[in-house]
């Protein structure tokens, strides 16, 4: 009997090895030409393109198991191992990611058949992006509801520069072993989770966020400010990345307090606050702000002056010189 098992070469090559459990059995080495795909189930398949003369290959060779990404972030997939299996087998395919959808990965490939010809394909891998809890970014593999085959853990230091977040890391790649920088970019939009919690919740339609633990965060006059510490292995201490959004302050009747904030493409959208405002004097309203759903203090508060305020926020100053208490909440169907 033969146990055979898999590997890959450097031209991303699905290679069989078979050993002999018994004396007299043979043992063999081939190398397949073909490419892979990933089906439906995040399954890993080669897809034969050239038999082996004198071997009984399948056309197809379907690899189950655990995925995960390497220190040099290429993809690896432990394959399940039978009863009689001491260790299981290991598959690692070199490529370099080339996006990152709402509930996706694209992972290019590069190969080599067996005429000497060269090509890249991409692999598309279903799955749900998240934090984890030392604020590195992740990947767990699985389509939304069926069970998961694994997470990929990005362990550098990610970037925030407005409502875009980028993902840069250095990569061997090829047989040459060159090195390279690669760059993710995470196109999505900042919401504020509570006193010390940022979400960057990603395109409509997924159900992708990176929901990071922070600091208190800062308010000013046109921005708000975040301080999140990335863990790194091995690090005493985390990598400090700071978020910052501009944006500018309104109030209206119906959704009280809210901070919008510009997008990249020119689209406009609101983090929304309730809020404790009250007169200062010199024309200003001090407000200390509460989360717009869940009204949880944030420990922070902003100054601003009745000018700033856009839409009805002058009409909201005149409001609360009116009154005679010392303060009243924005946000909570206040009517003026």
């Amino acid at each position: 009997m033969v146990k055979t098992r898999y590997e890959v070469d450097p031209y991303n090559r699905l290679v069989m090895t078979g050993a002999g459990t018994r004396a007299g059995v043979p043992r063999y080495r081939r190398v397949i030409d073909g490419r892979f795909r990933i089906d439906s189930a995040n399954t890993l398949i080669y897809q034969v393109k050239t038999p082996v003369n004198g071997a009984l290959i399948p056309h197809t060779i379907r690899l189950k198991g655990t995925w995960s990404l390497t220190k040099d972030h290429d993809l690896k997939i432990t394959l399940e191992k039978s009863k009689r299996d001491r260790d299981a087998d290991a598959v690692t395919i070199a490529g370099s990611i080339l996006g990152a959808g709402g509930n996706s990965l694209l992972f290019a490939v590069g190969t080599r058949s067996a005429d000497g010809s060269r090509t890249t394909y991409a692999l598309d891998i279903a799955g749900t992006w998240q934090a984890d809890r030392d604020n590195r970014l992740t990947f767990r593999v699985g389509k939304d509801g069926g069970p998961a085959s694994g997470t990929l853990v990005f362990r550098g230091a990610w970037e925030a520069r407005g409502n875009t977040l980028t993902y840069t890391y250095e990569h061997r790649g090829g047989p040459s072993g060159a090195r390279g920088l690669h760059t993710i970019v995470f196109h999505g939009r900042w919401e504020i989770a509570g006193r010390t919690g940022l979400t960057y919740t990603l395109s409509a339609g997924s159900n992708s966020a990176f929901r990071f633990r922070t600091g208190v965060g800062s308010f000013a006059g046109d921005r708000i400010e975040y301080e999140v510490g990335i863990g790194y292995t091995n690090r005493l201490r985390p990598r400090i990345r700071t978020v910052v959004l501009y944006g500018t302050w309104r109030v209206t009747k119906d959704a009280g307090l809210s901070f919008d904030v510009e997008t990249a493409d020119g689209k406009v959208y609101a983090i929304t606050f309730t809020a404790e405002a009250r007169l200062t004097g010199a024309d200003t309203v001090a407000l200390k702000l509460r989360g717009g759903s869940s009204r949880r203090a944030l420990g922070g508060s902003v100054e601003l002056s009745h000018a700033i305020l856009r839409g009805d926020g002058e009409a909201f100053f005149r409001f609360l010189k009116s009154r005679e208490e010392t303060s009243v909440t924005v946000g909570a169907a206040v009517g003026w």
